[in-house]
């Protein structure tokens, strides 16, 4: 038989980050000029910049593209800008975005991409699955930096340990415990559907969700969600959207899929 030879085409160019970041147009705001800063990528993809002005718009979006296309960047993106501006703001806080995924190891990978994006911005966020600690007290094999140590001293802190394989180094903005969580809602929060399932269902958890100005609600790996489990999840969002109160400008769902 001929070889099948199949060649990947480089994705459509979008508009950069410096360029969204010192101009508004009439489709997109500006976005915060750190956003240039936290994001080494000088220009989005074409699909990346059309999912932010769609959000940007007022419009949920569903991206459906290949592995390694920047889905994750997509809805990255907006919900930083949108916390910055909240940090800036001196907003109350409050939880602003919940990031859900259909496995924990998904969930575990987008926190440490969290942790070097975030390292320095004063922005809070935490994972909230079965593993997570109690209370600080049962946290262990953890560094966390001081308030206003950012990605130079996390890569810095990092290094000085590689070779405690059993420990992590973590910013100052994560929320370690679920008590601590509970105290003090961090404004993006990572879960999955069965733990998001007790959360809202647990009244020591409630506070999380009550009233919280929920602005984006991410569903990774959306197509995963079918047949039973897809109608059980979305009662589940039903009872999410009945608990919290979404800010002036609404709320906005974001789905991501490879397939």
């Amino acid at each position: 038989a001929e070889p099948w030879l199949s060649v990947s085409r480089p994705f459509e160019v979008g508009r950069s980050l410096v360029e969204l970041s010192s101009t508004a147009t009439p489709e997109n705001e500006r976005l915060h000029p750190a956003i240039s800063q936290l994001f080494p990528m000088p220009n989005l993809y074409a699909h990346q910049d059309d999912a932010l002005q769609s959000l940007s718009a007022n419009r949920n979006v569903l991206v459906s593209t290949g592995t390694g296309s920047g889905k994750t960047e997509a809805f990255l993106l907006p919900i930083i800008d949108h916390c910055l501006k909240l940090r800036d703001e001196g907003a109350p806080e409050g939880l602003a975005a919940l990031l859900i995924y259909p496995m924990n190891a998904l969930a575990s990978d987008q926190l440490d991409r969290l942790r070097e994006l975030l390292a320095g911005t004063g922005i809070p966020y935490g994972m909230y699955v079965g593993l997570t600690p109690q209370d600080d007290a049962s946290v262990s094999n953890v560094i966390q930096l001081n308030e206003g140590e950012g990605a130079d001293h996390l890569a810095e802190k990092r290094l000085e340990n590689a070779e405690r394989h059993d420990l992590s180094v973590v910013p100052f903005e994560e929320r370690l415990s679920r008590d601590a969580m509970a105290l003090r809602p961090p404004r993006i929060l990572l879960t999955n559907v069965n733990q998001l399932e007790l959360l809202l269902t647990r009244g020591k958890d409630h506070a999380i969700f009550r009233d919280a100005p929920l602005r984006y609600l991410v569903m990774d790996e959306a197509h995963t969600y079918t047949g039973a489990r897809g109608a059980e999840v979305a009662a589940l969002l039903r009872r999410l959207k009945a608990v919290t109160a979404p800010p002036e400008d609404g709320r906005l769902f974001r789905g991501t899929a490879a397939t």
